[in-house]
């Protein structure tokens, strides 16, 4: 698997966000713990802007791909809320600063001019489903006008009887992502458009797409890591464990 060789600066906002989790319900964050989450939030504020192979683990050439940007912001925020939390010295100031900076260039180069909805990556026009964990995450609503456009357009460019691919695998027959081969539609990226729609309001849409999702899975109850939408196939790394 050659993505052991890439850089992925999503990485560090999950961990700080399972401690943050891990806190909210009733966990404690020793000092120990908390150097090493106070070194991780180091390290994004050193690397951020570089460009990476985002949450997909692309083989193509490294952008700055707007999940990541989005997952920077978000480990900064969660450090902020821990930190706080316990009373920890930390450089706040320096924290927030960069987490407004993030969110700033986020809003002004991870969205498509034209369509006014998210993008893959800074200065791309490729549509990714990664964004919509956006609302999941509080980088931004649901029905903010850019977030309720990239549904939208998720919905209507990605999306087949309620599945959802990560985004066009090819553009006029060459595959843009390094890859050969075709792919399923994810069960990740499904279950956030249901997400997305019940925190939009969408309550009867997203009803209909969860008991859809629920009769995929197999006799296990179980899911692969992606579905095919024409034959309902499973496919990829099984069991899903999101």
């Amino acid at each position: 698997n050659g993505a052991y060789r890439q850089k992925q600066l999503d990485v560090w906002a999950e961990l700080l966000d399972a401690a943050h989790t891990y806190r909210r319900f009733g966990g404690a964050i020793s000092e120990t713990l908390w150097n090493y989450l106070a070194s991780l939030v180091n390290q994004v504020l050193i690397h951020w802007r570089e460009p990476d192979s985002g949450i997909w683990e692309v083989r193509s050439e490294p952008q700055r791909m707007t999940y990541s940007n989005v997952l920077s912001w978000l480990a900064l925020d969660r450090a902020i809320t821990l930190g706080r939390i316990d009373s920890r010295d930390a450089p706040y100031d320096l924290w927030e600063r960069t987490c407004d900076e993030i969110r700033a260039e986020v809003m002004r180069y991870g969205i498509n001019s034209k369509t006014g909805v998210f993008t893959q990556a800074f200065g791309s026009t490729a549509l990714d489903a990664s964004t919509l964990s956006f609302p999941i995450r509080h980088f931004i609503d649901a029905s903010h006008p850019v977030m309720s456009k990239t549904i939208d357009a998720i919905m209507e460019e990605l999306t087949i009887d309620g599945l959802v691919a990560r985004y066009k695998v090819s553009d006029e027959g060459v595959n843009v992502d390094g890859l050969t081969g075709d792919e399923g539609h994810f069960v990740l990226t499904s279950c956030w458009l249901i997400d997305c729609l019940i925190a939009r309001g969408d309550l009867c849409r997203a009803k209909e797409l969860l008991e859809r999702m629920l009769d995929r899975a197999n006799d296990l109850g179980l899911y692969a890591e992606q579905i095919e939408p024409h034959t309902g196939a499973h496919l990829g790394n099984f069991p899903q464990a999101f």
